[in-house]
């Protein structure tokens, strides 16, 4: 039995959460103003840098040309790499 308080009755309605908790719980450090700013700052420079890219000519195509040939080059890398590696396993496979 707690004998350390007295026993609660209707005259002593139980303390509130927040009364509670206040007491229980030291208050947390306020951050300085140029921290917040700092912060603020960081998000912004995330946010922007997540951003997709602008292009002045995305609608019009103009450089879809210049796409089709990085593309192209893209498949034309990949097909010599493909064959190279199918040449290297035929070797392989036949002991040279």
């Amino acid at each position: 039995m707690n004998t350390t308080s007295p026993p609660r009755t209707a005259a002593h309605p139980p303390d509130s959460l927040p009364s509670l908790l206040a007491a229980a719980l030291p208050a947390p450090p306020r951050t300085s103003i140029l921290d917040r700013c700092a912060m603020r700052v960081g998000l912004w420079l995330l946010i922007w840098s997540a951003r997709p890219p602008r292009t002045a000519d995305r609608g019009t195509g103009a450089d879809a040309g210049e796409r089709e040939l990085l593309r192209q080059r893209a498949v034309d890398r990949r097909e010599l790499r493909d064959a190279d590696a199918a040449w290297a396993t035929r070797l392989w496979m036949h002991g040279a």
